[in-house]
């Protein structure tokens, strides 16, 4: 072994080489011992001065928790900023040996002013701004009173529903209810109230020949309202009251047709005022003339089936007794 070594080394060193080579050998072996002494010199330095990294990043981790502080957000507040105190140093890291401790430079106090945004809400698509001042006490709100509505109202809603019901019924079968092929039924419209009367029993009883009709007359809780196209009565809409409530009813073209007959005999131009009657115990309507000189009371139908004759009111109202 001893031989095989020496060998080599001759080999390596000996006179055989090249001066050229010699050099460069050497001159790599310099290097890598160069590198060693300061690699081994670097782990030297760190085990003498173990505290400057811990020291360091102790500072940095502080200052950066004392940066990243929340801050309470309100319209204007006046924050005091300090840089924390940090802990000595001998606390985080103990040492063997003493060493020069690097200790951050304190920044002076720094008061300054953070506006702080108002926040905006968005509430079912409205945009209301938010403010932290308390607002002026909202007005409550007002109860508004339940409109009262007058007898003539009541009877004119009534009268529309009535009116709506027929017309739904119309748009099926106009024809019932007294609508020409010609007509466009979007062109139809209400007419006036037209009271129905009655005559009470007991005037009924007394009543004598000759009398006049018109006093004994007493509303009946009932009326009619015409429906027209254009200038021409097409239907009638009755509407009856109950109490405090009026109650829509039916439309009826008859009646339209008989009550047609008799304003065109007896118009209101010439100074008649057809009246219409109801008996509770008859199924028809009846009508009397209060300005003709003879007393009357006849059945409507009488328009069609008599030729317009009148029936004295004396023969009608012992008839109802």
């Amino acid at each position: 072994m001893k031989y095989n070594y020496s060998t080599a080394a001759i080999s390596f060193f000996g006179r055989t080489e090249s001066p050229a080579k010699k050099k460069l050998y050497l001159g790599a072996l310099t290097v890598l011992c160069a590198v060693a002494a300061w690699l081994y010199w670097m782990h030297l330095y760190h085990l003498i001065h173990p505290r400057l990294r811990p020291a360091a990043s102790h500072a940095v981790s502080v200052t950066a928790a004392a940066t990243a502080a929340p801050v309470t957000p309100a319209l204007k507040q006046t924050v005091v900023e300090k840089n924390p105190v940090p802990l000595p140093i001998e606390k985080l890291t103990p040492a063997p040996t003493a060493a020069p401790v690097v200790v951050p430079v304190t920044a002076p106090v720094v008061s300054k002013t953070i506006p702080v945004a108002v926040p905006t809400l968005f509430i079912t698509g409205e945009k209301i701004r938010s403010s932290p001042v308390q607002a002026a006490a909202e007005k409550p709100p007002v109860r508004k009173q339940p409109v009262t509505l007058s007898e003539a109202d009541k009877l004119s809603q009534a009268a529309q529903l009535a009116f709506g019901s027929m017309m739904d019924m119309a748009n099926q079968y106009p024809d019932i209810y007294g609508f020409m092929p010609g007509d466009l039924l979007q062109d139809a419209r209400l007419g006036n109230a037209i009271p129905i009367y009655t005559i009470t029993q007991q005037d009924c009883v007394g009543y004598k020949p000759g009398q006049p009709v018109k006093p004994l007359l007493k509303p009946a809780d009932r009326w009619v309202f015409p429906v027209f196209i254009g200038d021409q009565l097409r239907c009638m809409v009755q509407v009856s009251r109950d109490g405090h409530n009026y109650v829509p009813g039916s439309g009826s073209k008859i009646l339209a047709v008989f009550w047609s007959k008799i304003v065109e005999k007896w118009p209101v131009t010439k100074g008649y005022h057809p009246q219409l009657i109801l008996n509770p115990d008859m199924p028809d309507y009846y009508f009397t003339v209060p300005e003709l000189e003879t007393q009357n009371i006849t059945d409507t139908s009488a328009m069609i089936s008599y030729g317009a004759n009148l029936s004295p009111a004396a023969v009608i109202l012992a008839s109802w007794r």
